[in-house]
This record gives C-alpha cells, structure tokens and sequence, in this order.
C-alpha cells in the first residue's frame, strides 16, 4: 500500500490509478451482466416490472447501485471477513 503520495509525480500516480481503475471497471462489468439477468428475472417472478423497452429495464436496473442506496447500509466487518477471508488481507 502506498504511503507517500506526495513522492509521486502526477504521471506515476496517473500509470498506477489508470491500472488499478481498468481493473476494478472490467470486474465491476462482469458483476453487471450477471446482476442485469438476475434483476431482469426475479422482476418477472415477483411481477415486479412494468412492460416496458428493454433499454430502459436494462437502466432502471443499474439504479440498485446508487451511492444513496448503499450509503448508510455498508457492513465494514463484513467487507474485513472477506478480504481476511478470500486475499488473506488483515491490514483492518
């Protein structure tokens, strides 16, 4: 982990975001194609959409990750469980 910001330039900090970011994006896409499906299904069993385009289906299910959903609900122990647990991570 990075300690001292401050020794890097703008341009190794740029390299080591950049990458860091392009990961964390293509994981980030594989979750969604496979939440998108499971939201578009357990909509339809619980009667629970509207008929509608599919873009828009496709968009309104993306809103279930809104900063404001989530804000207040965060389990940091469970977050800690599993980086202890899956990358043997026990910094926190």
């Amino acid at each position: 982990m990075n300690k001292k910001l401050e020794e890097l330039t703008d341009e190794e900090f740029l390299n080591i975001t950049k990458f860091h970011n392009e990961m964390v994006t293509e994981h980030l896409e594989n979750v969604l194609y496979d939440f998108i499906p499971y939201y578009i299904v357990t909509g339809l069993k619980c009667n629970a959409l509207w008929d509608d385009n599919f873009k828009r289906i496709v968009n309104t299910s993306l809103e279930a990750f809104s900063p404001y959903r989530f804000r207040n609900k965060i389990d940091y122990n469970r977050i800690k469980k599993t980086l202890r647990k899956e990358y043997n991570i026990k910094k926190w």
